[in-house]
C-alpha cells in the first residue's frame, strides 16, 4: 500500500458514510404503510394442464395465511403461526404479492419466515412405490429467507436490505431464521414497479434463480402522488355490496344502486358494512 495514498482513501470512506447519514436524514415519509407477511411452502399449479410444483413458495399477507389443521387465519390465533405447519386460505388462489406505495411513501414491511425446517417438505413418497411417487428438490437447501426490494430505499441501514452484507461480525446479514420476524423499512423514492424477492437463497434451483422461481417473489408497485389504490382481487359478493345503498335509516338501505340501463353504481370508496344488509 502506498502511504501516500492512505489519507485519500480515509477522506473518501469519511465522505460515503456522511453522505449516507445524510441521505438517511434526508428521507420525510408522507405516509408510513405497513403490510404483515409471511413466507411460507406452498404447492402450487401452474395451468389446468396439470403443471405444478408440489413444493412451491411464496409471499401473503399474514391474514390470508392458515393454519393446516384448524383452518383459524394467522390474525385470529396467533398460536397457529408454527413454520411448516401454514398454508394460504383456502379461497384465495396463490399468486405473488403485489404491494402499493404512493411516492414519498414509507413502506414498513414485517416478514415472518414460516417455512418448513427442511427443503422440499411436501415430497410424498408412500410407500416408495411408483406411480404415486411425487419428488421435487428444486428448493434451495437453506431456509433463510428476506424481503429485499429493488430500486427502494433503505431508510435506516444495511440491515433493510435484506441480504447478507455489512458487518457481519455485528449484524449476521438482514434475513430471517425460520421461526422468526424481522421488519425492514423501505422508502418509494420515485414511481415505478419495483420487484421484491428473497435473497435467503439467490441461485440454485430451476435456471439457477434460487427459491424466487419457487414463487417466493412479489413487487412493490409505487402510484404518483396522490393516487388511490383499490383492491384487484375482489369477490363478486364484495362487489354488489359496493353497489348497495347502505346508509343507516334509509328505507332503501341494502338495495342495489344502478344506472337507467341496469347497470351497478359502484362505490369504490365502500367499507364493509358493520351488520348483515
Amino acid at each position: 500500500m502506498n502511504p501516500t495514498r492512505l489519507p485519500w482513501k480515509l477522506a473518501a470512506t469519511a465522505g460515503a458514510l456522511l453522505l449516507s447519514t445524510q441521505v438517511a436524514a434526508a428521507i420525510t415519509c408522507a405516509r408510513t404503510l405497513t403490510a404483515d407477511v409471511v413466507a411460507f411452502d406452498q404447492p402450487l399449479m401452474y395451468n389446468r394442464l396439470g403443471a405444478a410444483n408440489v413444493n412451491g413458495m411464496m409471499y401473503a399477507l399474514k391474514r390470508d395465511v392458515v393454519h393446516k389443521s384448524t383452518q383459524v387465519p394467522l390474525t385470529v390465533n396467533a398460536a397457529g403461526a408454527v413454520a411448516g405447519q401454514v398454508m394460504l386460505r383456502p379461497d384465495k388462489r396463490p399468486r405473488p404479492l403485489v404491494l402499493r406505495v404512493r411516492v414519498g411513501d414509507c413502506l414498513d414491511v414485517t416478514l415472518t419466515n414460516l417455512l418448513a425446517a427442511n427443503a422440499n417438505p411436501n415430497n410424498a413418497i408412500p410407500n416408495n412405490v411408483p406411480p404415486f411417487r411425487v419428488v421435487n428438490n428444486d428448493q434451495v437447501a437453506d431456509r433463510h429467507v428476506g424481503f429485499h426490494v429493488t430500486g427502494l430505499q433503505l431508510r435506516n441501514n444495511i440491515s433493510d436490505d435484506s441480504s447478507m452484507v455489512g458487518r457481519v461480525v455485528a449484524d449476521p446479514g438482514s434475513l430471517v431464521p425460520v421461526g422468526q420476524t424481522k421488519v425492514y423499512r423501505l422508502f418509494a423514492e420515485k414511481e415505478g414497479v419495483f420487484v421484491s424477492q428473497s435473497q435467503g437463497g439467490p441461485f440454485g434451483s430451476d435456471a439457477t434463480q434460487g427459491n424466487s422461481s419457487n414463487g417466493l417473489h412479489g413487487q412493490v408497485i409505487v402510484e404518483p402522488t396522490g393516487a388511490k389504490m383499490y383492491r384487484s382481487v375482489v369477490t363478486e359478493e364484495e362487489m354488489r355490496l359496493a353497489s348497495m345503498n347502505l346508509v343507516t335509516n334509509n328505507a332503501a338501505c341494502g338495495t342495489p344502486r344502478v344506472t337507467a340501463g341496469g347497470q351497478p353504481i359502484i362505490d369504490y370508496e365502500a367499507r364493509y358494512p358493520n351488520v348483515a344488509p
